[in-house]
């Protein structure tokens, strides 16, 4: 046989994918809304994100999310995501999922949900979100407590 009949053949044949990023995910499809689906769609938004396919990602995110809704691995994934797609405010409340979630997650959380609120234009809330991030940080990573306090002095001068 021919790579051109095998193709027509395995194409008749085989299974339509269940998976809607069939292409990037292996050949083995599982049932959407299972664990082992929001796993893989969270590793195909990770994928997307990184190649800065900020809208694709959301959506493989947003497809995980509603077959793991507790699982704050992919409440972060989607936070990134939409911060990277520049939706700030559509990301708030995924970072505040994302650290209840996660008993507090990641420090870097703080620092991103205070990001996004400075973008907003909630000063109060971002100053009061870097000041957590600093008590979480000052003793484990002091360079990234002393960068937070330089963004909360400037958000005081304006």
């Amino acid at each position: 046989m021919s790579q051109a009949q095998v193709f027509r053949h395995q194409s008749y044949t085989s299974t339509p994918p269940r998976c809607p990023h069939y292409s990037i995910c292996p050949p083995t499809y599982p049932e959407v809304g299972s664990p082992e689906f929001a796993r893989r769609m969270r590793q195909v938004g990770v994928a997307l994100r990184k190649a800065r396919r900020y809208d694709a990602a959301i959506e493989a995110h947003e497809q995980a999310s509603k077959a793991a809704p507790y699982d704050p691995d992919i409440s972060r994934n989607l936070a990134i995501s939409l911060r990277g797609a520049k939706r700030y405010k559509a990301a708030i409340p995924i970072y505040i999922q994302a650290i209840e979630l996660g008993d507090g997650g990641p420090a870097d959380l703080l620092f991103d949900l205070a990001s996004c609120y400075e973008k907003v234009g909630n000063t109060k809330l971002a100053i009061a979100t870097f000041d957590r991030y600093i008590q979480a940080t000052e003793k484990s990573e002091p360079e990234a407590a002393q960068r937070a306090q330089r963004a909360v002095d400037n958000l005081k001068k304006r």
